[in-house]
């Protein structure tokens, strides 16, 4: 099994901005597709996981949230 985190090139983003990557897997270790999840801070995002069970919030200003 391969696990990759892929960051942007340097200066492509603002310096006030991240990045959110969820896997939500079952206790077997498979990814769960199709579960919503959402959060709230400094801004918000909502969205679902996809086939492999992983989802991707980008763009977020710097801040805490909770999910």
């Amino acid at each position: 099994m391969i696990k990759s985190v892929v960051a942007p090139p340097a200066g492509s983003l603002p310096e006030d901005t991240g990045a959110l990557a969820v896997v939500v897997r079952n206790a077997a270790g498979d990814g769960i597709p199709g579960v919503p999840l959402s959060g709230s801070g400094a801004g918000s995002f909502s969205g679902q996981t996809g086939d492999t069970g992983c989802v991707l919030f980008t763009d977020l200003p710097e801040g805490n949230y909770t999910l």
